[in-house]
């Protein structure tokens, strides 16, 4: 295999990447231009990512230095470019939409999307139904400008989104006592701290506060990735598999987003217990007052979704 040597020109996305100490050196490297990524090219880039053979300017790329980068703002156009193209995350989505109540004219429902990022499930949800409006919260202001992009391509959906730049360790729950029909919490939970007591968990506390700002009988769909993308092969062939379908779909991903893509899904990776097992999800959503009426997978077969109903 011969190595294509190339330089990396969006200097400020690795300017406190460091040299790794011993993966790779015998390996071919590759030096990243940011330029688009052909199909072919695709594991080539997120295997060197994952072996450290990387290179921007002759030195390599350190995956746990590429942590003190990954704002979410820095973050949201790599993840549009590749989860905002990729059809298995489109189809959930859909899946989504179909589960939500629909409402009606005369009688509207309200939907949360918390940690709504690029809006692909709120867009979901809002074409086709005008019975519903959806609220999206983020804390990135950048992923809820690339969010009202998207849904300001769907008909109808003009006044019936509202977007609120809001972190969810905030006290939304007295904001919206009791205000919303239903809710939509995807790939978020694994971002709060993991703790075997469930009263002191803070991914429990954050279920409750979603708890409080639903109406009687309400629901929410709660959907995480599970350990097994804790396996190191796994996670780099949901990488892969994540560019070659967001390329084949029309997305003109480059190989620095690509690289940045499977460098951040490793730090997450050093996290303890950022995951969890499905049996885990569903005590900390039990611990916080929901009934489980359904569970199912998705996004590629990683995903676990947990269909959840307040008792009235």
């Amino acid at each position: 295999m011969s190595c294509a040597r190339v330089r990396l020109t969006m200097r400020s996305l690795f300017t406190t990447l460091i040299m790794l100490s011993s993966m790779g050196a015998s390996a071919c490297v590759v030096e990243l231009l940011n330029k688009a990524l052909p199909l072919n090219r695709v594991r080539e880039v997120v295997v060197a990512a994952a072996e450290g053979r990387l290179r921007w300017k002759g030195q390599a790329i350190d995956p746990q230095g590429i942590q003190t980068l990954s704002t979410w703002n820095g973050y949201a156009p790599v993840y549009d470019n590749l989860v905002g193209f990729d059809s298995s995350m489109r189809e959930l989505a859909e899946r989504f939409a179909r589960i939500l109540p629909e409402g009606s004219l005369l009688e509207p429902v309200n939907i949360a999307d918390f940690g709504a990022g690029v809006g692909i499930s709120s867009a979901a949800v809002l074409e086709g139904a005008p019975g519903r409006t959806v609220y999206m919260f983020d804390h990135s202001s950048e992923m809820l400008t690339l969010a009202e992009r998207r849904l300001a391509k769907i008909d109808g959906a003009r006044g019936m989104h509202h977007i609120r730049e809001l972190r969810l360790t905030s006290d939304f729950d007295q904001e919206y006592p009791r205000f919303f029909d239903a809710a939509i919490l995807n790939n978020v939970l694994y971002t709060f701290p993991h703790a075997e007591n469930l009263e002191s968990s803070a991914r429990v506390k954050l279920l409750r506060k979603i708890w409080r700002s639903l109406k009687p009988g309400g629901m929410l769909i709660l959907g995480d990735l599970d350990p097994s993308m804790q396996n190191l092969q796994k996670l780099i062939e949901g990488e892969i598999t994540l560019g070659e379908d967001a390329i084949a779909n029309g997305s003109h991903v480059t190989d620095t987003q690509m690289a940045y893509m499977m460098l951040i899904s490793m730090t997450v990776l050093a996290k303890e217990n950022p995951w969890m097992a499905p049996a885990q999800m569903e005590a900390i959503a039990e611990a916080a007052g929901f009934e489980i009426a359904d569970r199912f997978r998705g996004y590629h077969d990683f995903e676990h979704i947990l269909v959840l109903v307040k008792p009235i």
